[in-house]
């Protein structure tokens, strides 16, 4: 639960987590105490009926520190009260591919309740603005783009990468502290099994953005998401 009081409410602690990373550092130790809202329970893909009714939320600093009925949770005395009844919290939304270029990215994403987004750094979309205050989670994105720079020509008489060197290439990756690898168009069927199963011993998230391999290859060696999809319309 660290980081992102709002990754537990679009609205609410969204406002409560601008108000708590302002400049004082003095804010940030604070506790709130969120009562009289209703939290939604989205476990099993939004098919859970265990809403909490009439809840209290703590927060302490940048960590939600206890979530329950009004009756079972013990509100500190220093805490900051905020009455929230007559409201809805619920998970923070992720923006899985997004740019984040200044302070205003920053505050309209947490407005919006976006609290967390795999950054997309560089390129056409500009540098990631890494200094937010207050920010979304950032978690890094790199790509492995394969042999994908080769001609068609070349790529029928070339040498794959293997598995070492694939690890090699991910391990270098993983080093640079990246949490989300796009598998990009010049990798092959046989070497998607290699690197998703180096990802996960990173517990590094894969995304595929195919074309020498069809999505049930990408499926089969545990490629987790995809992007452009409609590319595959004849794939699939």
């Amino acid at each position: 639960m660290k980081i992102a009081l709002i990754r537990f409410g679009i609205i609410i602690l969204g406002s409560c987590l601008i108000h708590a990373c302002s400049d004082s550092n003095k804010e940030l130790d604070k506790t709130f105490a969120l009562v009289g809202g209703t939290v939604l329970d989205l476990d099993n893909y939004g098919n859970s009926f265990s809403d909490i009714e009439n809840a209290v939320v703590l927060v302490s600093g940048n960590e939600i520190t206890a979530v329950g009925k009004k009756e079972e949770v013990i509100i500190p005395d220093n805490a900051e009260i905020l009455n929230i009844e007559g409201t809805f919290l619920v998970p923070g939304l992720i923006d899985a591919f997004a740019a984040l270029n200044d302070q205003f990215y920053a505050n309209a994403f947490l407005y919006l309740g976006v609290t967390t987004i795999v950054g997309l750094d560089g390129g056409r979309r500009g540098p990631i603005f890494w200094d937010g205050n207050p920010t979304p989670q950032i978690y890094k994105f790199d790509s492995y783009y394969g042999d994908s720079e080769w001609s068609e020509e070349e790529q029928l008489i070339k040498q794959w990468a293997t598995t070492d060197e694939i690890n090699k290439d991910i391990d270098s990756i993983a080093a640079n502290d990246v949490k989300v690898l796009l598998v990009h168009y010049g990798v092959k069927p046989d070497q998607l099994e290699a690197i998703v199963k180096k990802c996960m011993e990173h517990n590094m998230v894969t995304i595929g953005e195919l074309g020498h391999s069809k999505v049930v290859d990408a499926l089969a060696a545990g490629i987790q998401s995809f992007v452009h999809i409609s590319r595959y319309s004849i794939d699939i």
